[in-house]
Formats: structure tokens, sequence, C-alpha cells
């Protein structure tokens, strides 16, 4: 039995399909219009948020047989769609960052295109390149055949040449919005007649930090998990966070000074393989809104109507400058978090310092 993960099944066939990158959409958009396309592109952001797809979107529309931009139905797209054709020639700068590599590359440049109309040559992570390599990339960037074009991917714009990044033209894709993804998992799962709880999706969403291909892969786990169910206990469990209550308690317990229950309550979750680091993102993001709803009248949040009024009586009970306060400590105390194998005992060091503050 053969399964698609839904990061295959539901990978970008056209522009169009992309989410969160609309900045990207309007300027492809325009330069096929103007019929003005550039021989060399970086494309620059995080893990995950689509600079492979735009390539092979890229790659898809310079090629297409029936010159509609993207058909879909031609062999080209297909093949394209499919990682299998011959003149998109992809190279992982992180292994072949040797300027052999550039060499050879360089070298085959001088042949046209076997099949399409264009020869495209897709570097992922060319940060990575050797120096030798960059200045080897460097002759033909400077002066490519009209058959070539260029599109170069990373994580680390900064570690490229300015030599290099002045003869390209640089586009920085977005990290996903939370709703967006949200959105995006829910129409997928609808499609594809799984049962999901509102929540557990929202879980997920933030899990992600704005990859989208995370959001699709949690989600296949989270499918797996519950057995073709996502519910917000299957999530919670899988990701190792815990419940929004639960955050809002432990606010509760550091501003009544309860040490006991304080303890035992850390004691009682750390048995649930708890993320630790998301545990102390998680309290940020309560105290973050904390904040808000002691500074902002009518701002919207997104929590429902039991969580809100236990929000507004933290925020009557603290002071602007006692909220700063947990916020730095927090702060401070996640750098040694992230350093430090006894997580809890970081974490409980934390909280007591927040208890006694």
């Amino acid at each position: 039995m053969s399964y698609k993960p839904l990061v295959f099944k539901y990978r970008p066939e056209c522009f169009n399909d992309l989410i969160g990158q609309d900045h990207i959409v309007s300027a492809f958009t325009n330069a096929f219009y103007l019929n003005k396309i550039h021989h060399a592109y970086i494309f620059s952001g995080s893990y995950g948020i689509g600079k492979t797809t735009i390539a092979r979107l890229f790659a898809k529309s310079l090629n297409c047989i029936n010159n509609i931009n993207i058909c879909n139905v031609c062999n080209t797209c297909v093949e394209i769609q499919n990682n299998c054709f011959v003149d998109l020639i992809e190279i992982d700068a992180a292994s072949s960052s040797g300027v052999d590599n550039i060499k050879e590359l360089i070298e085959n440049a001088q042949y046209f295109p076997v099949k399409g109309k264009f020869k495209i040559y897709l570097i992922d992570e060319v940060h990575m390149l050797s120096r030798s390599s960059f200045n080897a990339l460097l002759k033909i960037l400077e002066e490519p055949p009209l058959h070539i074009k260029f599109l170069l991917a990373t994580t680390e714009y900064n570690k490229i040449p300015k030599v290099i990044t002045s003869r390209c033209l640089h586009f920085h894709l977005l990290k996903v919005d939370i709703d967006k993804i949200t959105s995006y998992l829910k129409n997928i799962l609808t499609k594809e007649q799984i049962l999901f709880d509102e929540q557990a999706i929202n879980y997920i969403a933030n899990t992600a930090n704005g990859s989208l291909r995370d959001a699709l892969n949690l989600t296949d786990q989270a499918i797996v998990f519950g057995n073709g169910k996502i519910t917000k206990n299957i999530v919670i469990t899988m990701l190792g966070i815990i419940d929004i209550s639960q955050i809002i308690l432990i606010i509760e317990l550091i501003i009544s000074n309860n040490t006991n229950q304080l303890m035992n309550t850390i004691n009682s979750i750390s048995t649930n393989n708890i993320n630790w680091e998301q545990f102390l993102i998680d309290i940020l993001l309560v105290l973050h809104d904390i904040l808000l709803i002691k500074t902002l009248s009518n701002y919207n949040f997104n929590y429902n109507k039991n969580i809100l009024p236990r929000l507004k009586s933290i925020s009557k009970s603290l002071s602007i400058s006692i909220i700063e306060k947990y916020i730095d400590l927090i702060l401070s105390g996640y750098q040694e978090l992230l350093i430090v194998n006894n997580k809890k005992l970081i974490i409980e060091i934390i909280l007591l310092k927040l208890i006694n503050y």
C-alpha cells in the first residue's frame, strides 16, 4: 500500500497555490506578463516556506510547452512537478560545495537544453559554497548564456558574497502567518475527510513557526497518532505541550505565592514528556496577552469564554512593571534553558525567581 504524504500531495502546482507569499506571486506574474525575466534570482528565508517550490514553478512557467504560463498538462509541467525534468538541475551546496562541482556546472552550461526552452540551475543552500566556488560562479553570472537561468536558495542570505548578490534579483520569502496555516490545514483535512478539533489545529500551526512543510508533516503525524482523527489531547501529547489553562494556572500560582502547588504542578506535567522550551515560550505568549489587556481596551483576543476572564483578572492584579519584569526574567532564563541538559531544573529556578520577585 502506497501513501503520499500531505507535503507532497498538496505541493503547489501554480503560483496562485502558494500560501503567504503574495509579493512573490505578484512579482513573477508581472515579470512574465512584461516578458522581463532576469537571468538570476536569489530566494532567501527560513526552511519550509517554499523556496524550492517557487523554483520549480518558475521552471514550469519558462518551459511550459503550451505557452500559457503553467498548464500542468504538458509533459514538461508534469515532469517538473514530479522532479524528473532533465533541464532543471538541482545542486545541494551543503554536500557539493567544492569548486569542481561549479566548474562542471559551467562546462555543461554552454550546451543547449535537452527538452525545454531554458536550462535552469537551482543551487540550494548556496551560502555554503566555498570562496573558490563563488569565484567560479561569478564568471557565468556576469556573462550567462541566453538559455540559462540561475535560481539560488538560501536560509542565510548575509553569507553570500556581495559580488554574487549584486548580480541577482533578491526575493525574501516570509514565514507564513499562523492564521493562514490554520485555514490551509483545515481545508486540507476537510478534503481528506479527517475529523479534527479547532484547538488541535491551532497548536500545530503555532508549533510550525511559519513553516508550511512543518505544519503538514505535523498534521500527518497527528493523523497517525489519533488513528485518523486529530484531537486536542492527541496533539498536546504528540508535541509535548500543555493546555493554555495549565499555563494560566501556573501564572495564577506565581501571583498567589503558592510555591508548594506550583512545584507539584510542574512535577505533574513533567511526566508527559514536555517540550520545556515551548512551555516557556507559551508562558511568554500569555504574559504578552496579559500586557495587551492591561494597555489596550479594544484588542481582539482569540480565546474562548472561559479563558479570557482569567486573563483579565490576572491583568488587574499585576502592574505593567511587574509583567515586564516577569518577561525579562523568562527571556534571561530561556538562554540558559537552551544549553543545560536538566531543563526541568532550569524551569523550576525560573519560576521560583518569578514567585519570589
